[in-house]
């Protein structure tokens, strides 16, 4: 393969492919819960912690409840990457749901995954023991 006439060399550039499962979200949003961020605002929407944008799946271990839609309530604000919002779901994650975390890391390694969280959510993690 080459690119801009040069010999390209290296892995694949492509992200893995996904996992697109309409029906577990269709599920999740049936159980129902509360903000993840325990704003007391009602849920209507699933927020994917690692963006399908970046190759998150559509898995129980990357959802979490947030009020509001992309654009308002608690998941608008993490949309806008707003530091405050970020820093509460990055604990919420840490104290409530360790699954997220094991997933970001299995799915992007663990020292890509360990800086992620680091950059997104300003969340450091301790190295495994």
């Amino acid at each position: 393969m080459t690119l801009d006439g040069e010999k390209f060399k290296g892995p694949d550039p492509r992200p893995s492919k996904r996992v697109k499962n309409p029906k577990a979200m269709k599920d999740k949003h049936k159980q129902g819960g509360v903000c993840a961020l325990n704003c007391g605002g009602t849920p209507v929407s699933l927020h994917h912690v690692l963006p399908r944008s970046q190759g998150g799946d559509d898995v129980e271990a990357n959802l979490v409840f947030l009020c509001g839609s992309g654009t308002t309530g608690c998941h608008g604000k993490i949309e806008a990457n707003d530091t405050p919002t970020l820093v509460l779901l990055g604990e919420h994650l840490l104290f409530e749901r360790q699954d997220i975390l094991s997933y970001i890391k299995g799915k992007l390694g663990e020292e890509a995954g360990t800086a992620w969280l680091a950059r997104k959510l300003l969340l450091v993690t301790a190295p495994p023991p």
